[in-house]
């Protein structure tokens, strides 16, 4: 809805599995996609493939992503690849390119403006964005803390893939 404030609403999957204890908050006629992973669109790269099938397994046995949830998770996969390249990009630069925006004042009164490397500031906004699909799919520690999964407290995957 345009204009719409607030918190966005979670699914039903996800009331239950957080425990939702108000019953009429529940939607009983939400669409129930079916909880396996889609295969990886033939768009991603080398290294958004890779990341999609190390995660899109664990997360379609978990219920997380499902047969219509792939354009979402390959928006993921596909930040993660840009992560990858710009991290690369910035590491062949060394760290004196690191440097934040300042002025520095010189002994003879000398202004000289220190500039960031335009690679930090794309970083920073593909990080941003992914933090987004991060807690979509509950990839992250306080993501995941707000989910309860039956049966995942043993040896999990996500215990797994982490290691």
């Amino acid at each position: 809805m345009p204009g719409r404030t607030g918190t966005r609403p979670k699914p039903t999957a996800l009331k239950l599995i957080e425990g939702e204890k108000n019953k009429d908050r529940i939607n009983k006629n939400e669409p129930k996609p079916r909880p396996v992973a889609p295969q990886p669109p033939a768009h991603l790269d080398s290294i958004a493939r890779k990341e999609w099938k190390r995660f899109a397994p664990v997360l379609g046995r978990l219920g997380l992503l499902t047969e219509v949830d792939g354009s979402c998770f390959s928006g993921y996969c596909e930040l993660y690849a840009l992560n990858v390249r710009v991290s690369r990009a910035l590491k062949k630069c060394g760290q004196k390119m690191l440097c934040e925006k300042t002025t520095v004042d010189m002994d003879g009164g000398t202004n000289i403006e220190v500039k960031q490397n335009p690679l930090v500031v794309q970083k920073r906004q593909i990080l941003a964005q992914m933090r987004g699909y991060i807690a979509e799919f509950g990839l992250s520690p306080s993501s995941r803390g707000r989910i309860s999964v039956p049966g995942a407290g043993d040896d999990s995957d996500y215990e797994k893939l982490l290691d």
